[in-house]
């Protein structure tokens, strides 16, 4: 067995669902995912997102004070990693799709 450590992309590179397509003008969920960037809930939403990224960042760290083994701390690092990955696509998903609207209003 490959015991290589799996890169934080290797997940979203296998999700259909975040490979982007290509298209002229904004989409409907572009539309939609903008409307949403504007909202006083995706502001509360992307800060409880950013504290949770931290808190996983934490999960870490604590298990490493603790003096968890080093083959476990390398599993949770992993999993705090890839974890990490996914969230911060679906933040990079709202974001991208308000800068491509107020990109094509300029």
């Amino acid at each position: 067995m490959n015991k290589q450590a799996l890169r934080p992309d290797f997940i979203t590179k296998h999700l259909p669902s975040l490979n982007k397509e290509e298209t002229e003008g904004p989409t409907v969920t572009e539309k939609r995912l903008y409307t949403l960037s504007k909202s006083a809930g995706w502001k509360e939403l992307k800060a409880f997102i950013e504290d949770l990224t931290k808190d996983l960042d934490k999960f870490t760290l604590s298990a490493i004070q603790e003096k968890v083994s080093m083959e476990e701390v390398g599993k949770y690092a992993m999993v705090v990693s890839l974890a990490k990955d996914i969230i911060d696509n679906i933040v990079n998903k709202v974001e991208d799709a308000r800068e491509s609207i107020e990109n094509e209003q300029r």
